[in-house]
């Protein structure tokens, strides 16, 4: 599965429909329908999980002028970025820096900014697993447009959720790294994490 036409006839063969020539066919309702629903499926499974083969690094470019209110820092994101990982190290989700996205643009009063992004990336550079994920997606959403069934889509959406945990399942067991690292770095900095460790530790003394 290398193009948005293959996604295309995967997902119509989960709905028993004859497959397509092109993605791109105007005379074909099955293409039509397709072409209407393959990106927003595959984006919405890409934003699901932090998937190994859609992660990206960047050191993102400051805008000026500077903001006169809110934050002091403004930095245009990628054009294929999704959904942020981490920023300057640290896990987005326990960063101890604030910021926020508005409009593609990352405001924060840090003055450089280093992220870990998920991006928007083909069906052909997934991983296999992820590639099953988006087509059941994308069958769940044009199964009614395409049969009228509910009950295909319910099913689909089954599928689509068991399928999505097998993909994240694999995809966690091939990382060990500092996903968590800010927490790790929040409590290093924290007294009372250092205050707790002394008392365990009568030898360690701050420096």
């Amino acid at each position: 599965m290398t193009n948005d036409t293959d996604l295309a006839n995967h997902a119509l063969a989960l709905i028993s429909e004859g497959e397509i020539s092109n993605i791109n066919q105007r005379d074909s309702k099955a293409a039509r329908v397709c072409k209407q629903f393959a990106t927003q499926a595959r984006q919405e499974v890409l934003r699901m999980a932090r998937w190994n083969c859609a992660t990206r690094r960047a050191a993102l470019v400051e805008k000026l002028p500077r903001p006169k209110l809110g934050y002091a820092h403004r930095y245009q994101l990628p054009t294929d970025f999704l959904r942020l990982l981490e920023v300057n190290g640290e896990s987005a989700k326990a960063s101890d820096e604030y910021f926020e996205i508005e409009e593609r643009i990352l405001r924060s009063d840090a003055t450089v900014a280093w992220i870990r992004y998920t991006a928007d990336i083909g069906i052909g550079a997934c991983d296999s697993l992820l590639k099953a994920a988006i087509v059941t997606r994308l069958a769940s959403k044009i199964s009614v447009p395409l049969s009228g069934r509910l009950d295909q889509t319910e099913m689909l959406e089954g599928l689509f959720r068991r399928r999505l945990a097998e993909a994240r399942h694999a995809d966690a067991a091939e990382t060990h790294g500092g996903e968590n690292a800010g927490w790790e770095k929040m409590l290093s900095r924290s007294r009372l994490a250092r205050v707790r460790s002394t008392v365990r530790n009568p030898l360690r003394r701050e420096g």
